[in-house]
């Protein structure tokens, strides 16, 4: 069934290269665009919900994130999952997939101290592994849930990030980008009324795209955004992307010089983290990358009538509230909550009595009241 879609998808990607984009064909465009979006987001669903008997991997998520190890096989995920964390997994010295999903818990002693990083080596990348094959179906289902990607390469093979790149897309993750600000009422009657900052795209090319998805009627309000896209109107409209950051690292760097490093940072336009997994070299600094790209802060707790410890802070997700701290720590503290002290910098002064939806910052030191 699958190969029929890809089919109409080659049919109407070939329509579009035929045609000139223009003031006259815009509209077109916008509904071919959809279209295509939908029919891939069809052959993704359709590999999610296809699963064998005694098939597939259950992933329990622990600890304050969940990171998820990407790449092809036999690229060194599981000597890095080994050389980061309290797991063990089977390494041999030849290229093998991993046919679960090996979870292991990252040993971390830096700045964030006390944060439980949960890490996860899935079985190998393979191109179609988002129309299902391979282990595509469980790879991409595990890395929707995921709090940061990290896509590993092996530094001689630099191509393999693009095959990769286009794999997650088409199962709908967006990669180190924020949902577009537009928004959408849905009505029962009026059409498709466009407000806001068009920058060259044309009302009826967007319009096309509310129509390819069977919405009719409805009031769009396009952000002020010069670099907004149709395929991000149509990421809005589809309603089923995921967005997550991602970090890319190379592998293998005690196999190449500086200088190709470099050269390898330019040719992949991304910033990379350079690592030997085997040598163990570079894996604390991946390490501290890893804590700031899945958005952690700390929280120094302060019990009534003593001093804060700041010897174990609460590690806790960037933005989170005083309500955050109150439930984490244990319902009561939510229930019978009357006010709390905050020092630090989210505070106007020091000691600011404060309510529940306050917003914390970085190393924030907390005390939270009761009622009596």
């Amino acid at each position: 069934m699958s190969e029929k879609i890809e089919e109409r998808i080659a049919e109407k990607e070939a329509e579009m290269r035929k045609m000139k984009y223009n003031k006259a064909t815009s509209a077109h465009f916008g509904t071919l665009r959809a279209q295509i979006a939908q029919l891939r987001s069809e052959i993704v669903d359709r590999a999610m919900k296809s699963k064998k008997k005694g098939s597939g991997f259950s992933i329990k998520k622990h600890g304050d994130a969940t990171v998820i190890l990407l790449g092809f096989p036999s690229v060194g995920k599981s000597t890095l999952l080994n050389a980061i964390t309290n797991k063990d997994s089977k390494v041999a010295a030849y290229d093998f997939t991993t046919l679960d999903a090996i979870p292991g818990m990252m040993e971390y002693d830096g700045k964030y101290k006390g944060a439980r990083i949960q890490i996860i080596d899935l079985p190998g990348i393979i191109e179609g592994g988002a129309s299902g094959k391979g282990r595509g179906r469980e790879v991409f289902a595990a890395v929707r849930n995921a709090n940061l990607i990290v896509i590993l390469l092996d530094v001689r093979h630099p191509d393999h990030l693009t095959k990769i790149l286009s794999e997650l897309w088409k199962a709908n993750i967006r990669l180190d980008q924020p949902p577009s600000r537009i928004k959408i009422i849905r009505r029962n009657f009026g059409g498709i009324n466009i407000s806001g900052f068009r920058y060259g795209l044309s009302d009826e090319e967007i319009a096309n795209i509310f129509r390819a998805y069977r919405i009719t009627n409805a009031d769009v309000y396009l952000p002020n955004d010069p670099n907004l896209t149709i395929d991000q109107i149509i990421d809005v409209v589809a309603d089923n992307r995921r967005y997550i950051p991602s970090l890319i690292v190379a592998n293998k760097m005690d196999l190449v010089n500086e200088e190709e490093l470099i050269r390898l940072e330019k040719k992949i336009s991304r910033k990379i983290v350079a690592i030997s997994a085997e040598q163990e070299q570079g894996l604390d600094d991946l390490k501290e990358i890893i804590i700031e790209k899945v958005g952690l802060m700390r929280i120094f707790l302060r019990k009534p009538g003593e001093k804060a410890d700041m010897d174990e802070p609460m590690i806790v997700s960037t933005d989170s509230t005083v309500e955050d701290i109150c439930v984490k720590l244990h319902r009561r503290f939510k229930n019978d909550f009357r006010f709390a002290n905050v020092w630090g910098s989210s505070a106007k002064f020091p000691g600011q009595k404060l309510g529940l939806r306050h917003v914390l910052r970085d190393a924030d030191i907390v005390k939270i009241v009761l009622e009596k």
